[in-house]
């Protein structure tokens, strides 16, 4: 299960300062494109889910997200696996009919908090964000993300997904 809660971000530099005055411990930096894909046949935006293979730092994870579950934070079923970076899977995919539709690019800079991982995201043609994702297997994972963004002072909480925010601005069906 993935809870997530994501917020525009306007002091990168600032937020930063935060994570690490809280002891947050940095995890990484990384580069990563996401191809999404459609198939004419299911309507993956409409039923809200996606299927993306994630290329960040030689790695690709296919990512397959169900539809949301909860109001307050977007908290939703996901499931991944490592490919090889061959893209094979890529392939497989286009003779099964799904097409390479969307991309998203953006640079991600990690750190791990109490349970979560926090990300600064440059998301190109979008701009900055935080998000903030729950790595608990309990079901206390609501209270520690949005616990943990008021520590951090965050305003808002964009329950749209990058993907969203760039390819469907006005909703999906608009």
């Amino acid at each position: 299960m993935e809870i997530e809660l994501k917020s525009p971000c306007d002091d990168v530099s600032a937020l930063r300062h935060k994570l690490i005055e809280l002891n947050a411990v940095s995890s990484k930096k990384q580069h990563q494109v996401d191809v999404y894909y459609t198939h004419p046949c299911r309507d993956l935006g409409v039923s809200d889910e996606a299927l993306r293979i994630r290329h960040q730092n030689g790695d690709a994870i296919l990512h397959y997200k169900g539809p949301r579950l909860d109001a307050s934070t977007k908290t939703r079923e996901e499931l991944g696996i490592l490919l090889p970076e061959d893209d094979s899977m890529g392939l497989i995919l286009e003779r099964l009919g799904f097409l390479p539709r969307y991309e998203v690019r953006k640079q991600r800079e990690s750190f791990i908090l109490d349970d979560c991982e926090v990300s600064l995201d440059l998301v190109d043609d979008l701009g900055h964000y935080i998000e903030i994702e729950y790595l608990g297997k309990d079901d206390q994972g609501e209270k520690a993300v949005n616990d943990l963004a008021t520590r951090l002072g965050l305003k808002g909480n964009e329950k749209r997904s990058y993907l969203e925010l760039l390819h469907f601005p006005e909703g999906v069906d608009g």
